[in-house]
């Protein structure tokens, strides 16, 4: 059975009709929420405030804690080789 797609009610290009997808609950639209505000508020999931991926910010501290542990290794070795400590 195919899906329906609503029909568009607006005719601007930069604010296409959302597809319809079995399974996926359907969120107010950018206009329906303007609309509500003048009664009714429609609230929306706390998860849609924040939703930027953190896999930049684990790189960059993972990059941090890998430099800081090969400096580290790097001093302690130069260390035991002034102090004559090679064996």
């Amino acid at each position: 059975m195919p899906v329906q797609e609503p029909k568009p009610s607006n005719a601007d290009p930069f604010l296409p009709v959302q597809p319809v997808i079995p399974g996926v609950p359907v969120r107010a639209s950018h206009a329906q929420r303007q609309t509500a505000t003048s009664g009714t508020a429609i609230t929306t999931p706390k998860s849609s405030e924040f939703s930027a991926p953190l896999w930049p910010v684990y790189l960059f501290v993972a990059t941090v804690v890998l430099f800081t542990i090969v400096l580290r290794v790097q001093v302690s070795a130069e260390r035991a080789a002034a102090e004559g400590g090679d064996t």
